[in-house]
């Protein structure tokens, strides 16, 4: 991916069945662990064998994303799970803590993402 000057900004690598794997940017390598449906079940920075992120998914569409659980202060322990709220198309609307609290939020259009806002701390 470039920027609006052509520079790279992120550049991705795939495995042999053209699902994402690697992506790297500026800020790093984030590895992913692809199913065989495609979907992302977890993520792991660098050379790292503990996943920073974790992804848990209905078995109700391939789209519906039930929990994130995420590494939220980078100590290496899973500490934060959300709760995904989706619309109708499978667009993530809204992460919720396990309090039901809206943490983050998104907006879309038809086309593409209009907006995104987290949660003050």
């Amino acid at each position: 991916m470039k920027d609006s000057l052509g520079v790279t900004i992120t550049e991705y690598q795939y495995d042999g069945l053209n699902r994402r794997v690697i992506e790297e940017s500026g800020s790093g390598v984030n590895h992913l662990l692809v199913s065989q449906g495609w979907q992302v079940l977890e993520e792991r920075a660098d050379s790292s064998s503990t996943p920073h992120t974790q992804y848990v998914y209905s078995p109700v569409y391939i789209d519906a994303i039930i929990t994130i659980t995420r590494d939220s202060d980078a100590n290496g322990s899973l500490d934060q799970r959300l709760w995904v709220v989706q619309d109708s198309n499978w667009n993530v609307t809204a992460l919720l803590n396990d309090s039901g609290i809206v943490v983050e939020h998104t907006w879309i259009n038809d086309v593409e993402l209009q907006g995104y806002a987290s949660a003050p701390a």
